[in-house]
């Protein structure tokens, strides 16, 4: 697994601990309400960054579909 950006990590614990809470994954909106971000298209890519480096697995055409992929040497929430 590649190393992330310090803005990667956080959106990678963001969506642990939004799922850990409520049983499923945040939405893009949700994901760029937590940010302050105005657009979806800055959450869009960093979790296109995110899938490319090995940290998650999100499926195509699919709402609240991501999948956090953990290293050996990282803890779980």
């Amino acid at each position: 697994m590649k190393e992330l950006t310090e803005m990667q990590q956080r959106v990678k614990d963001f969506i642990a601990r939004f799922q850990q809470a409520n049983g499923y994954p945040p939405t893009i909106v949700e994901i760029c309400e937590e940010f302050d971000w105005a657009s979806t298209m800055a959450a869009a890519t960093h979790l296109r960054a995110l899938a490319k480096k090995g940290h998650l697995y999100r499926p195509k055409r699919t709402a609240r579909a991501i999948t956090l992929i953990y290293g050996e040497d990282e803890a779980r929430p």
